[in-house]
């Protein structure tokens, strides 16, 4: 992904939930914290990650 959006101005982007299929926004400032940290875009949305960390 980082390839792809290379040269282009950060963004917003909208992702498709692994889980239940609804589409959210991962935000410029969720990316650079990711970055930051080295982690991968998220596969599930908020409601569901939050669902399976519950678990």
């Amino acid at each position: 992904m980082k390839k792809v959006l290379e040269g282009e101005a950060p963004q917003d982007l909208l992702l498709k939930c692994y889980q239940c299929g609804e589409r959210f926004i991962f935000t410029v400032g969720e990316q650079q914290f990711y970055q930051q940290k080295g982690f991968v875009h998220p596969r599930r949305c908020e409601k569901c990650r939050a669902n399976y960390s519950n678990r």
